[in-house]
């Protein structure tokens, strides 16, 4: 995990003029795990004060905490005691001085915002940490590549078990078995070219026949659509995002139409990314492309993207029109539906860079496995 630097914290109890910042809570939660670095399952709080950034945690979470804690402009100091993390957060405000204002992310669990208020403290909600992890420092990129690495692996893996599967009587079957190809086992088949790849399987990982998820036991037909999306996370807590669609022998109608939309959709969104354009923009283009296609607005996503970080879906909102800053992991997903044919959908992930975009692992985009 790359070294935290806290002059988004300084400078934003600069602009409130408060004296610290607080965030408690579980150690899986993006924002606290962005500031305390990758801990093992429990509950820590960090604090930022007079200059210094202070991780409390219990004793079971001691070595794990002095190994992981990450500040790059001052010594780190780790603090450990059974008593709640919250109410060790308030001794740190108290041993600092602490007199002014303490900002918080406005997820802080209730009972760590109520340790300060009963301490005295008064607690405003910052979006700080949120603004933070709308860009990505070089190792943060190089960790969501990790997972887009497995991303890869599992959507090439679904690929394989469907481009070799047999059509017989109407159906299709395992790699000339008698055992159906479904959902489940395209899915287990997936989750395990995933963790083969050091990777985590996501929640937002799934395989979709038709226009929306069905039963896992679902078969999977000659001529319907598979859209297989695949969002693992790596071991430091970076997630990929990557959509493919297939059809074992389609018959070249629907579905072609939709998946040349998307298509240049996707490579239209690419070539307007740069720093500094606004992120409606990309959005706009998916749109605009899509419906050069014949699809309506009924038939298309609502956002088109959205970022990818510590969470498989974060800053920035392609609806709003804040310019995309260098650094930004973005996920461009242009999907179509129709009630009858299903979906035809794509997600690439990129980084955003001064004049252009780094993609961060792809594959290729065949309908046919």
């Amino acid at each position: 995990m790359a070294a935290l630097s806290t002059a988004f914290l300084s400078g934003a109890l600069a602009e409130r003029d408060a004296d610290a910042f607080l965030h408690a809570g579980h150690t899986a939660e993006p924002a606290l795990r962005y500031c305390a670095g990758p801990l093992p399952d429990g509950e820590a709080a960090f604090v930022y004060a007079d200059g210094q950034a202070t991780l409390c945690v219990s004793p079971a979470l001691d070595a794990a905490a002095r190994s992981t804690v990450r500040t790059e402009d001052s010594a780190a100091a780790v603090r450990v005691n059974d008593a709640p993390v919250g109410e060790q957060a308030v001794a740190v405000l108290d041993e600092c001085g602490v007199t002014g204002p303490v900002l918080t992310p406005r997820n802080v669990p209730h009972d760590a915002a109520l340790y300060a208020e009963n301490a005295g403290y008064d607690v405003a909600s910052t979006d700080a940490v949120a603004r933070a992890r709308g860009t990505k420092d070089a190792a943060e990129r190089e960790r969501t590549a990790a997972a887009q690495a497995a991303a890869v692996a599992g959507v090439e893996r679904a690929r394989e078990l469907l481009r070799t599967a047999t059509v017989a009587d109407g159906r299709l079957w395992r790699d000339g078995s008698d055992e159906p190809v479904t959902t489940r086992t395209l899915r287990e088949a997936i989750d395990a070219a995933v963790r083969s790849n050091g990777a985590c399987p996501g929640v937002e990982s799934r395989v979709v026949l038709g226009p929306e998820a069905g039963d896992p036991g679902d078969r999977i037909e000659p001529g319907e659509t598979v859209v297989v999306r695949v969002a693992p996370r790596e071991p430091g807590g970076y997630y990929g995002a990557l959509a493919r669609t297939f059809v074992v022998e389609g018959e070249g109608g629907w579905e072609r139409r939709a998946q040349l939309a998307v298509e240049r959709a996707l490579d239209s969104a690419l070539r307007e990314l740069e720093a500094g354009v606004p992120a409606s923009t990309i959005r706009e283009e998916v749109m605009v492309e899509c419906g050069a296609y014949g699809f309506d607005d009924d038939a298309l996503p609502e956002t088109a993207g959205h970022g990818v970080g510590l969470a498989p879906r974060e800053r920035p909102d392609l609806r709003s029109d804040d310019p995309l800053p260098a650094g930004t992991v973005l996920a461009i997903s242009p999907a179509v539906t129709d009630p009858d044919g299903g979906e035809v959908a794509l997600t690439d992930l990129v980084a955003v860079t001064e004049d252009g975009y780094e993609s961060l692992a792809t594959t290729e985009r065949s309908l046919r496995p």
